[in-house]
């Protein structure tokens, strides 16, 4: 009988409750394993050389290095890490740009809690440049169509 190796996670959230929640969701499951956290996308990039992780969960508004910024990276060294997208917007042209650079899932953080594992079980089955990966597993889910134009905001 052989064991099946865990999927590996690097969780890149400037938030730390979304990364604590994140993790404590993902601790429950037995076939996925939380191996890195980064409070930005500088951090996510040396996590990702040093673990190589089987998929990035990558928020898009981050400092020092926003998450468009570390796909557009990671497609230039041709890392091969499938990159799974975390933001509390719809909005289309993130989801656009997540396409283009090559984006495997985009997902809402606050429609997620039960979705989650599956849609990281299905990117990591199906594997890295499939035929339009991001329009095949976006959830059509629907909070806030933009970011608010003033005030804090949990991206």
């Amino acid at each position: 009988m052989s064991q099946v190796l865990p999927i590996r996670i690097v969780i890149a959230d400037d938030h730390p409750r979304i990364r604590s929640w994140i993790r404590t969701l993902l601790g429950r499951e037995r076939d996925i394993q939380v191996v890195g956290e980064a409070e930005n996308g500088q951090v996510a990039l040396e996590l990702v050389r040093r673990f190589q992780p089987d998929i990035l969960l990558l928020d898009i508004e981050m400092p020092v290095m926003d998450g468009l910024e570390v796909m557009r990276h990671l497609a230039r060294v041709k890392n091969p890490v499938r990159i799974l997208i975390l933001s509390s917007y719809d909005d289309p042209e993130y989801l656009e740009q997540a396409k283009r650079l090559g984006g495997d899932g985009y997902l809402i953080k606050e429609n997620s809690p039960h979705q989650l594992a599956g849609l990281i079980r299905q990117i990591s089955q199906k594997g890295r440049g499939g035929a339009d990966p991001v329009e095949a597993i976006i959830l059509p889910l629907r909070t806030r169509s933009h970011p608010p134009k003033h005030g804090p905001r949990a991206g």
